[in-house]
């Protein structure tokens, strides 16, 4: 959970607990649909997630107003979210983070409510911290050394949620991820996931962690030491960059368990070939860092100890880009992925031409040929 944001508040629960949430950009609002399953938590949902509160939970991110539309049908209300993007844009990925940060809204339940979702814990424990040394880059850490970073369902609704709160702030550029302790994640918390009545909850959160850390627009950057395991191994895949120790061991070992790697295998088709793919998923063998990157698994190997002072070199250089122009590379990049071949010009034109009207285009310009930094530098 986000260090300035620790405490749970009694019969207090974030919305996501009750809630899901679809959203996209349009021009310079987004539009956020929030829908429940019971008639019960509609009846919340009216009563407690007003115009006035959401306008007043996004203004810090720069909304200018809020219209709350009623779809009673489909228990479901849809908010337009005036002036939240700054610049109108033809890319989802913040219209998408803001939908994952309206489930962060607390909500208060009433005295029979139940609280706890499937595997939570008494939040006496931080497993998750989240900090920002510098304007523009946010850390997060796993924190659950004593049980080598092992995924609960709780850690990874943390996890998912803290991505979704700070990709919606356009200020955050880069996001490191590590672990605390001797390892960097031991995948799935086994112990929780030997509980069969846990099984779709852990799929589920899983599945959610990884799709967050794909299509957030920061920057993200995994840096691992000791062991990246199953699940763990599949945050690092997740990144768009990781840094990894020489020491690290990289290790699929779910078919020597009795399990399918398939939540994780499709982050790690877009990244190995297949003959490295059945490698480390039938083999289950561990492989060190050195092999890792000689797969594309990872991308930078340094020195034991050195993969904090890489990540933030990493980060810095992210930095030196223009913000708007580092997001939208990302979201080229997804798009030309998940396009056929046909359309890639196309896209790649329509991206080039918004690139290029913009005012970091100019800005960039007007820098270079004035031999200074450019603003966002």
């Amino acid at each position: 959970m986000l260090l300035d944001d620790r405490q749970r508040f009694g019969r207090t629960v974030r919305l996501g607990e009750i809630a899901r949430a679809r959203s996209g950009d349009k021009g310079t609002s987004a539009n956020i649909g929030v829908m429940v399953d019971s008639d019960a938590h509609y009846a919340l949902l009216l009563d407690q997630l007003t115009a006035a509160k959401v306008a007043a939970y996004f203004e810090p991110m720069g909304a200018t107003g809020v219209e709350r539309f009623e779809l009673p049908n489909l228990r479901a209300l849809n908010f337009v979210l005036r002036g939240i993007l700054a610049h109108p844009t033809r890319v989802d990925a913040q219209g998408k983070a803001l939908g994952q940060a309206i489930l962060e809204m607390p909500v208060a339940l009433p005295e029979d409510g139940a609280t706890d979702g499937p595997g939570d814990v008494p939040a006496t424990e931080n497993f998750l911290l989240v900090e920002r040394p510098r304007p523009g880059v946010v850390d997060m850490v796993l924190n659950r050394p004593e049980r080598r970073n092992a995924l609960t369902v709780r850690l990874m609704g943390e996890l998912a949620s803290a991505i979704a709160r700070v990709s919606a702030d356009s200020s955050n550029r880069a996001l490191i991820l590590r672990g605390a302790g001797p390892v960097f994640c031991a995948g799935l918390d086994l112990v929780e996931a030997s509980d069969a009545s846990l099984a779709e909850a852990g799929a589920e959160g899983f599945a959610r962690v990884l799709r967050s850390l794909i299509e957030t627009p920061l920057i993200t950057i995994a840096a691992a030491h000791g062991v990246a395991a199953a699940g763990g191994a599949g945050l690092l895949a997740a990144c768009d960059f990781a840094v990894a120790t020489e020491g690290l061991k990289v290790v699929f070992p779910e078919v020597r368990r009795g399990l399918v790697p398939a939540l994780v295998t499709t982050v790690l088709r877009g990244r190995l070939s297949d003959a490295d793919l059945r490698e480390i998923l039938l083999l289950g063998e561990p492989i060190v860092a050195a092999r890792a990157q000689a797969m594309r698994l990872v991308t930078r190997v340094v020195a034991e100890g050195a993969e904090r002072a890489e990540a933030n070199r990493l980060a810095d250089l992210i930095l030196q880009g223009a913000p708007r122009a580092v997001r939208n590379t990302k979201a080229l990049l997804a798009e030309l992925a998940a396009a056929p071949p046909s359309d890639g010009l196309r896209i790649a034109r329509d991206f080039h031409v918004q690139a290029k009207l913009n005012s970091e285009a100019r800005e960039g310009l007007a820098a270079f040929l004035e031999k200074r930094p450019p603003n966002w530098a």
